[in-house]
Formats: C-alpha cells, structure tokens, sequence
C-alpha cells in the first residue's frame, strides 16, 4: 500500500506505465520508478515499511522478495527483538535480508552497498560464495567481481540518509506526549535526542502534543512542536537537547 508518493511511475506486465497514487495497491510483478525528485513510502504488511529514493527502481517479485534493479531504497521492519516481517532484498550483486532491523541498500552496476542503522542484516553474494552480518552503525559493501566483503562504519545521522526526510513515515501527534513525538524524530533521523535536565525530564516527556504535522520533514515538525508547546531546542553535534523555554 503506498502511503506517501512523490512523482512514481508504475508498471505491470502487460500493463502501460501510470502515475502511483497514494493510497493505492501495489501488486506482484509490479515495477515502481522514480525520477530526480521522486520517492515512495510503501506499507508492506502491518509493520514492514519501505522508502524508495529518487532515480531508483524497485519491483515487487513476493510478498517477501523485491528486486532493487537501481537506486536506493530503506527498509523498516518495525522491530528490534526479532526478524519480524521477513524480507529478502535482491540485487544484480547479492542478497539482502534483516533481523529486525532499520536498513538503507544502494544498488548501482558496480557494487552494492548496505547501511544498518538499527538492528542487524545478512547479505550474501548470489552465488553464495560471499557472506556477512552487519550490525548497528555498520556498512558493508559487495563490489562486482570482489573475492570479499568490505565492512565499514556508518553513522545514524550521516549524510547517506538525509533522502529518508523528503518522505518521513507520517506521524499523527493529536493527544501525543513529546516523548512519543521524540522517539518517533530518533527513529527518522538517526539522532540522539536528551529531554530535559534534572527534575525537568518527566515534566517534558509528559507535554502534550495538539496539531498537525502533516507534509514536514522532521526537523521542520520538531521547530513545529517546539514552538507550541513552549520548549527550546538546542542542536548540536549530531544530538539534539529539549528542555523547558527559559
């Protein structure tokens, strides 16, 4: 089911091409392609999310198996503690597969790469030869005709994920408490964020949220709540502090 769609292009077999639309069904064999400002959030089940970047291609093969033919797309399978929704991601270069995790796979025609920001991952080469496991704040990388596996570090918050806040999971914040509203900023940006400061800490998490924020990225929807719901927000570093306005 596509949630939020900015500018897909979708073909079946034997089908022409059509413009996605949000709230509309995305079947087996389908083929989704976005342009350069382009993207895609899609509902896989109750709790598996996918997020499709601009100038990517993704089709759909099962409904626990997608080809990831160019581009990017970040994968969100709604727990931490267990495998959850399962999902294998293929690619010309090798397999991806989660263990209740949050993932970015980048597939272009010399390489594929994959970024665990939460959770962990298996990828394997598709002859099976090449395997390993990334954790949290991991990379690796499957370069075309590699006799291994590159692992590298990656940060939450770095750059490669800044695409993830032009298409953020929508957050409804009516009757939300800003501890709610922080986890859900945490989980969409990568940052760490402190509420408060000494006796100040639960009388912050407990505020709570009225409105919309409906259509902002979420740095837009945290100066949003901010600024009605009398908190300072001070950035810094990669974290973000929340306290009372003083």
């Amino acid at each position: 089911l596509a949630s939020v769609v900015q500018g897909v292009d979708v073909t079946s077999a034997g089908s022409p091409s059509r413009q996605l639309q949000a709230g509309a069904s995305v079947h087996q064999s389908d083929t989704l392609k976005t342009g350069a400002q382009g993207g895609a959030l899609l509902r896989v089940g109750p709790v598996l999310a996918l997020r499709l970047a601009p100038e990517s291609e993704l089709r759909f093969d099962a409904t626990d198996r997608v080809t990831l033919l160019r581009g990017q797309v970040y994968v969100d399978s709604g727990t931490h503690t267990g495998p959850g929704t399962p999902l294998a991601v293929m690619t010309q270069h090798g397999e991806v597969r989660h263990l209740g995790t949050r993932y970015l796979v980048r597939a272009a025609a010399d390489r594929l790469d994959v970024a665990v920001r939460d959770g962990r991952v298996q990828l394997a080469s598709l002859a099976g030869d090449l395997r390993a496991e990334a954790t949290a704040g991991e990379r690796l990388q499957l370069a075309a005709g590699a006799s291994a596996i590159e692992r590298g570090a990656l940060s939450a918050d770095d750059a490669a994920y800044a695409w993830l806040a032009r298409i953020p999971t929508p957050l409804d914040i009516e009757g939300k408490t800003l501890g709610e509203f922080v986890a859900w900023y945490e989980a969409e940006t990568g940052r760490r964020v402190d509420l408060g400061s000494g006796d100040s800490v639960d009388a912050v998490r407990l505020i709570r949220l009225s409105g919309s924020v409906a259509g902002m990225s979420p740095d837009e929807a945290l100066d949003t709540v901010a600024a009605v719901s009398d908190v300072a927000v001070d950035r810094a570093e990669g974290r973000v502090r929340i306290d009372i306005a003083r």
